[in-house]
């Protein structure tokens, strides 16, 4: 799988042949790449498209996303939906079965929970300051999370693992100029948000397209309520990847000093 991100602001996507042609809004320089290397495309900034490159886009099965300024999932433009009628019926069978929707949710948490607990053991295992009563905590949570009776029990867990974790995170991501003291969004309130939330932005994307191809709706999930608009099964499947990709990743940036303070800007 290959992604193709834009980050410019007003660039411009037109199709030539097979080709994509990148130009930023005002310069003569061109960017080209051949359709064969893309199966997705990001914009992360102020990107538009000719028709002809978004109906090329869609017969190659290629998805278009768009993430906002502040880190933000915005939308996407993508090929028609599957045809798996039955395996979508079954998918709404389960998620009006409170027990189905409950032995579905209660394996991504407990997922969730142990990745989370992994990362924070392999960077104690390296040096980092992860307290024991920490790592035990996450353990217990996780024991739990399979005997949970309710989604909003399996949701409560949920919460007190991320007010575990965080916490611990910030101990292991505090190095090398940087400064984790909590988790924020909307706007992310400094480099170590900003990553995470840029991380937790994309992998929504990723999911959709994955269940998606397989026939699911993303829209409707199990861990996650209904809302309108919402791909609740994507954020369902993104769960237990938070931890080992994106928080996993964030540390390695930092404390390998892959970037630095100065990379970012305050505003």
């Amino acid at each position: 799988m290959t992604t193709l991100y834009l980050t410019e602001d007003r660039a411009f996507v037109r199709k030539q042949g097979r080709t994509l042609v990148v130009q930023r809004t005002g310069d003569d320089e061109r960017t080209r790449v051949p359709l064969e290397r893309v199966t997705e495309v990001v914009c992360c900034g102020d990107v538009s498209f000719s028709g002809a490159a978004l109906r090329e886009l869609c017969e190659d099965g290629i998805s278009v996303s768009y993430i906002g300024p502040r880190y933000e999932w915005v939308g996407r433009w993508e090929p028609r939906e599957s045809k798996t009628i039955p395996l979508r019926r079954a998918q709404f069978r389960a998620a009006d079965d409170p027990a189905a929707a409950l032995a579905i949710a209660r394996p991504i948490v407990a997922g969730k929970i142990r990745n989370c607990r992994a990362l924070l053991g392999r960077a104690r295992r390296e040096g980092a300051a992860v307290a024991d009563t920490d790592l035990e905590s996450l353990a217990r949570l996780r024991a739990r999370a399979p005997h949970a009776t309710t989604l909003d029990e399996v949701r409560g867990l949920e919460g007190e693992a991320a007010a575990r974790y965080f916490p611990a995170y910030g101990q292991i991501v505090s190095v090398n100029g940087f400064n984790f003291e909590r988790r924020t969004r909307r706007p992310p309130s400094d480099p170590i948000n900003a990553m995470l939330s840029f991380g937790y932005a994309l992998l929504p994307g990723a999911a959709a397209t994955a269940v998606r191809t397989v026939g699911f709706d993303a829209h409707l999930g199990f861990l996650h309520a209904e809302r309108y608009g919402r791909e609740s099964l994507a954020l369902d499947i993104m769960e237990e990847f938070r931890p080992i990709v994106v928080d996993a990743l964030v540390v390695a940036l930092v404390r390998l000093k892959m970037l630095t303070p100065r990379d970012f800007e305050q505003s």
